[in-house]
């Protein structure tokens, strides 16, 4: 790494600076910032007066509408009782009667209150439903009094409904005429109208208040917004400039070397400084990188010594092409164990090094040639069969020549002793390996320094 960085250091710096670039607008989205909050709270101000008056005017339309509504409807199940004497008309009647309650319960607090004259105009209204409902329920009660259904199938407000002495007295059919004669009385019609004038009443007050209120508001508001419009304008030109920076300078250049990173490839130096600082450290990595791996690639399937693929990578290349059209030669240099321990391990080096050059000047480069022992080498012989049997006797014998040209003074001659064996041979035995063998043991048998045949 530290001659990465000595290679980076030289190198020239050019592009835009993203950091200058988001520092500028960072200074600009700050200042505006500020003053969107500013406005953002004035305008929150006028908003939450515009929520609180309109809270209270819907408050008082919907208490209104409701009372309206709901009167008319209880009406009708008191009045549908009465003919049909059907319990559920009642229970209906009580659950309109408890929304109703539950509504006023939760609009009666001050600060759901609109103006004086609209919250009179409902009290009235409110006082009118009241009212009602007490008549509509006493003339239901006067109903259930002639049925033969036990009042504790009603709801409790209805059972403890009293019936004065008077009416408890009448019989049946009494009590069934003085309960219509309750719904369709002319004071029962009158308080029924009341309740819809002060319903209006109030809709009109609540309306005029408001929209005097709410025009104040929403002026003001329309000032506060014209602001926060100018501020959302500088905020857009500000994204705008930061999304072009970020696809000019980092993005288009990434996707642009997406294909270079999957393929291991140098990544080309685009876009802002800083994208072209990480693609010069990449691309220098990746050299050394690459570097490295040829080397451990290299070093685990070749031997270090000769520079031939060593024992691992020969087991790999015959372990896939063992049944193929293929030749196997075992190579064993004469007497080298001689060399070693009269000479020294420094000349019995040099002379495996100089078998493995001669050999490999002499065989194709498709030929694998391994090293797979301390002076054994195989050689792997692609699409080669018996009839190259007698090319392959010449080519060891002109390897055994060149091979004595190089002795030595005071130093035997050099040489080796073959066996070979071909997929299409005679007699095959299991494993092509082993009849090569077999044909090197057989060589080295019969005086060394020459190449033999498995099966002739």
């Amino acid at each position: 790494m530290g001659a990465i960085r000595d290679r980076l250091s030289g190198a020239a710096r050019h592009g835009i600076r993203l950091s200058r670039v988001n520092i500028v607008l960072l200074a600009v989205t700050v200042i505006g910032s500020i003053g969107m909050i500013i406005a953002t709270n004035r305008l929150n101000s006028a908003y939450q007066q515009l929520i609180e008056e309109t809270g209270k005017y819907i408050s008082t339309q919907q208490d209104a509408g409701m009372i309206e509504e709901f009167s008319g409807s209880m009406l009708s199940e008191s009045r549908s009782f009465l003919q049909t004497g059907d319990p559920a008309h009642v229970m209906a009647f009580y659950s309109q009667m408890d929304v109703i309650r539950r509504q006023l319960d939760r609009s009666g607090t001050a600060e759901t209150k609109s103006t004086a004259a609209s919250d009179r105009y409902l009290e009235e209204a409110v006082e009118a439903f009241r009212t009602l409902a007490e008549q509509d329920a006493y003339a239901m009660r006067l109903k259930a009094e002639t049925l033969p259904v036990s009042l504790d199938s009603y709801p409790a407000e209805f059972a403890g409904t009293e019936i004065s002495p008077e009416d408890a007295a009448l019989d049946a059919e009494q009590k069934l005429v003085k309960a219509q004669e309750i719904l369709d009385r002319t004071d029962y019609s009158a308080i029924r109208s009341r309740l819809s004038d002060r319903v209006d009443a109030s809709h009109r007050a609540a309306s005029e208040t408001v929209q005097q209120q709410m025009g104040v508001t929403t002026a003001r508001i329309r000032q506060e917004l014209l602001l926060l419009r100018t501020f959302g304008v500088v905020f857009l030109v500000i994204a705008v400039l930061a999304m072009l920076s970020n696809l000019l300078l980092i993005i288009l250049p990434i996707n642009r070397s997406v294909s270079n990173l999957d393929n291991r490839e140098e990544i080309p130096e685009q876009g802002s400084f800083e994208m072209r600082n990480l693609a010069r450290v990449y691309n220098e990595v990746l050299r050394d990188s690459t570097e490295k791996q040829e080397e451990l690639e290299y070093s685990a399937t070749h031997d270090a010594l000769t520079g031939v693929y060593n024992r691992a990578a020969f087991d790999r290349e015959y372990d896939r092409c063992r049944n193929d059209r293929i030749g196997i030669a075992i190579v064993d240099v004469d007497g080298f164990k001689h060399y070693n321990d009269v000479y020294g391990h420094d000349v019995g080096d040099h002379v495996l090094r100089r078998v493995t050059e001669t050999i490999g000047s002499k065989f194709r480069k498709e030929d694998h040639i391994s090293r797979i022992g301390g002076d054994e080498f195989v050689i792997i012989m692609k699409n080669t069969g018996s009839a190259q049997s007698e090319d392959i006797k010449l080519k060891i014998d002109e390897i055994n020549e060149e091979l004595v040209k190089e002795r030595r003074k005071g130093m035997p001659p050099i040489s080796v002793s073959v066996g070979a064996a071909f997929w299409d041979r005679e007699n095959p035995g299991p494993d092509i390996l082993k009849d090569a063998d077999k044909a090197l043991l057989q060589m080295k048998q019969n005086g060394k320094l020459g190449c033999r045949i498995y099966g002739e």
